[in-house]
């Protein structure tokens, strides 16, 4: 079994100011360098440029299934999205570091992590939330080709890995890191219609995994109040949803709650046990500022989220849920590893939707040792 190993750190925090966002970074010694500022709403329009590239992107999986169909002949329109994406991501790279001093000694900073060191973004709620992994490095071309892995090698996301901690949420907190697996307890709320739909996307392999981490206690509801009886009832250390979102909002089969609800609805006291919610929704680490669902993890009992970036297929969610969660429980991953795993995988049937994922927690997450009866 492979540990995630001890890696090269930057530590850097955003924070509101008015009508500005202050950025800055930590030393060696601990302290935090003099921030330097930048214009908040310029950062949302360019943040919203790229989200934009990715729903198109996610639009074409929707219509180019599988995604040899020759319908896109040439590749055009693929080769025309990738390039928007990557000009949107330089874009925003240029909005943050076009500039000397210390957005220059920034940029150094995070250089010389790469590759494969961990930027930790420190930030609050009502704070922009950036498209970290979209930021964009190098030359603006879309080969046509048909889509791989290696056209996002000048992404962040393929030079560092990248790590989102909320304010005031227990991401910090060292009870979390490492759970006891015959005390191990997930909670799935799914959106029934949705859910049964993609499970038949599922290969057969996927379909006994999937339900072998449905029968861990707290197991599957499809309905909120359900699932708020199984959340009291016992402690959760992962909380797995699968639902319609538009970055607030999240909706089950028969009833909708939006993330201020949510967060009153599932909270946990500040000393009880730590939760990681999973939200495999479109959007779900979007909104607006301050109501958005990261507010759900900007207060005790929830140490952070793994969440996506834009729209996504619920095939490719459920698909990719499952492998996050396999990969934690069965094969004694850390949720760093898990989260690179799936990343870099090249498997038509999740890629380049695999790439929307961000970790809003901890990478050291784990098991002390896999589940045991989960039948493969």
């Amino acid at each position: 079994m492979t540990r995630e190993q001890p890696s090269r750190r930057l530590a850097i925090q955003l924070a509101s100011h008015g009508e500005e966002i202050k950025i800055n970074r930590q030393r060696a010694d601990g302290s935090w360098t003099t921030p330097f500022r930048l214009k908040a709403a310029l950062l949302r329009t360019r943040s919203r440029r790229i989200r934009t590239a990715l729903n198109a992107l996610s639009a074409y999986v929707r219509a180019n299934q599988p995604l040899q169909n020759p319908r896109d002949v040439g590749w055009t329109n693929y080769c025309a999205i990738l390039r928007e994406l990557q000009e949107s991501g330089q874009g925003l790279y240029d909005a943050i570091f076009d500039g000397s001093g210390p957005a220059a000694d920034l940029r150094k900073a995070i250089d010389a992590l790469k590759p494969d060191g961990e930027l930790l973004v420190h930030i609050a709620d009502d704070d922009v939330t950036l498209p970290f992994g979209f930021l964009f490095e190098g030359q603006i071309k879309a080969p046509p080709e048909s889509p791989r892995r290696a056209h996002f090698d000048q992404f962040w996301l393929s030079q560092l890995r990248i790590t989102v901690v909320v304010q005031n949420s227990g991401t910090d907190d060292e009870r979390f890191l490492c759970l006891d697996p015959k005390e191990f307890r997930a909670l799935y709320a799914l959106n029934r219609a949705e859910f049964e739909l993609a499970v038949e996307a599922l290969d057969p392999r996927e379909t006994r995994q999937l339900r072998s981490l449905l029968n861990i206690p707290l197991k599957e509801h499809y309905d909120w109040s359900s699932a708020r009886e199984a959340w009291d009832s016992c402690v959760g250390n992962v909380f797995f949803v699968l639902a319609h979102s538009d970055g607030d909002i999240l909706s089950l089969s028969d009833s909708t709650l939006d993330s201020g609800s949510f967060s009153k609805r599932f909270n946990r006291p500040g000393d009880g046990p730590l939760t990681l919610l999973i939200l495999n929704c479109c959007l779900s680490i979007m909104g607006a500022a301050g109501g958005s669902l990261l507010s759900a993890v900007a207060r005790p009992g929830f140490s952070g989220i793994v969440g996506t970036e834009a729209e996504i297929l619920n095939s490719v969610a459920l698909r990719c849920g499952t492998q996050l969660m396999w990969n934690l429980c069965a094969n004694g991953r850390t949720l760093g590893e898990a989260i690179d795993a799936l990343q870099q995988s090249d498997d038509p049937t999740v890629f380049p939707l695999n790439l929307f994922y961000t970790c809003y927690a901890r990478r050291e997450f784990r098991l002390s040792s896999p589940l045991e009866g989960l039948a493969s």
